[in-house]
This record gives structure tokens, sequence and C-alpha cells, in this order.
């Protein structure tokens, strides 16, 4: 859990990349960490 007046930090990665339908699509990873470096969310794909 992220705190009031607690720094984080938001990180992601870029998991897949492709072309469908004349389209640019992404899969992305995305998370945030306290202060410490400890995962607070869980990473949604």
């Amino acid at each position: 859990m992220d705190l009031p007046d607690k720094e984080f930090i938001c990180k992601g990665q870029v998991d897949k990349k492709w072309e469908e339908g004349g389209e640019r699509l992404a899969l992305l990873t995305v998370w945030t960490e306290n202060e410490a470096g400890v995962q607070t969310t869980g990473a949604c794909p």
C-alpha cells in the first residue's frame, strides 16, 4: 500500500510489441515501489 506523504516510484516494462489491423500495439507490465524498493502494487500485464 502507498501512503500519503511517502515517496513511491512507478515502473514498467514492455513485454511484447506487435501490429494488428494497421495498429501498433504493446503489452506492458506496470507496478509501483516504495522508498525501500519493495513492490507495493501487483504487476498487471
